[in-house]
């Protein structure tokens, strides 16, 4: 092996895969033929893949439009601004009412984390890039 060389066992399977999805909505709403391949795909995820190691990060615009059996194999809900007419839905109704008014006026950078394990919604910020925080003299 030379200097600066790594070895490397192609035979090696990795313990965990992450896969990103944008646009659920458009991939594995309630509105997908149940024959489309995607969601069968996007189905067996969800049922599956945590006992396999594949971990799945969704976005989309309306929690609301997403097929039933995607939302319920979800542990963790991030929520940024959202309309009223959104959180009025039946996705929204264990939400408290204060919380649901929050989500009609997040700010940029603003979620809340919904998860088995917190007793309630955490409200989180993520700070303004560094060039953002101080105008310019």
């Amino acid at each position: 092996m030379k200097l600066g060389q790594i070895e490397r066992d192609d035979t090696e399977i990795p313990s965990k895969i992450i896969i990103f999805i944008d646009e659920l909505n458009k991939y594995g709403s309630k509105d997908v033929p149940k024959n489309s391949p995607i969601l069968r795909q996007l189905l067996d995820i969800t049922e599956r893949g945590r006992s396999l190691g594949i971990i799945l990060f969704a976005a989309e615009q309306f929690k609301s439009d997403i097929h039933e059996r995607v939302k319920g194999n979800c542990a963790t809900h991030a929520f940024g601004r959202t309309n009223v007419i959104e959180v009025s839905k039946s996705d929204f109704s264990y939400m408290p009412t204060v919380y649901k008014s929050m989500l009609t006026r997040l700010e940029q950078g603003e979620y809340i984390l919904q998860n088995p394990i917190f007793r309630s919604p955490l409200n989180i910020k993520f700070p303004r890039p560094l060039y953002k925080q101080f105008k310019n003299g």
